[in-house]
């Protein structure tokens, strides 16, 4: 096309592809300006008889075609494999920080969910059917100076997975001290009262050194369209 020195607008799309697409686009866009150096240096443009000097070009673009492919295909796959540590990293950090958002959501001693879940999990109910209730350890503290603290812990450790059990982990929430709260979604009437039922029957087996301990609890719950968050 009779353009003013053709081989800078060929190196320098051997530059940009090869930066662009790596170590292919580089040596496809090599194969071209190297062919057409043949053809352009070649006598008569029959790609197979040079002059010394041209001869000497056409080694000298070979070889500058060849480093310019290594080098900047080389950065090109630094830069990917940079970008794939990069990506690790970041699904590390959200792994991490997912984890740590749980832990910051989840009652260490009972394993059910906080007061701060609770609060981030109000716009959840919005529109939906739900069961909320309340409850809580009938006489805990006497049951605490009968038996011992850790007594008291392993009971409402207990209380805890059968709420779990009942109505979904997702669900049950440590509202403070020995007061429990569920609030149950898309549950009809009659599969709560199961849930409750099942509670009874796990806290009436609660045993220590073959004595079953007098563990009750006392609730009342509500149920119906959640309009506001």
């Amino acid at each position: 096309f009779n353009i003013p020195n053709p081989n800078m607008i060929l190196i320098t799309g051997l530059t940009v592809f090869t930066s662009l697409y790596g170590y292919g686009a580089g040596i496809a866009s090599g194969l071209v300006m190297i062919v057409y150096s043949l053809f352009f240096f070649s006598t008569g443009n029959d790609f197979v008889s040079f002059t010394s000097q041209n001869l000497q070009k056409m080694f000298v673009i070979v070889l500058g075609v060849t480093l310019n492919v290594l080098f900047i295909g080389n950065l090109k796959k630094r830069q990917q494999e940079a970008n794939e540590k990069l990506l690790d990293l970041n699904a590390m950090l959200q792994s991490s920080n997912d984890t740590l958002e749980e832990a910051s959501a989840t009652d260490t001693l009972t394993g059910v969910r906080n007061r701060f879940a609770l609060s981030r999990d109000y716009d959840t109910f919005e529109g939906r059917h739900v069961h909320v209730m309340m409850l809580d350890l009938d006489n805990f503290k006497q049951l605490n100076d009968d038996y011992g603290h850790p007594v008291g812990d392993y009971v409402l450790k207990k209380l805890g997975g059968a709420l779990q059990r009942a109505f979904g982990a997702q669900w049950c929430y440590r509202y403070g001290g020995d007061e429990f709260l569920v609030v149950r979604p898309d549950m009809a009437e009659k599969e709560f009262q199961a849930g409750l039922k099942l509670i009874k029957e796990e806290l009436r087996q609660l045993i220590l050194d073959d004595t079953v301990l007098p563990v009750h609890f006392s609730g009342g719950y509500v149920w119906g369209e959640c309009e506001l968050s």
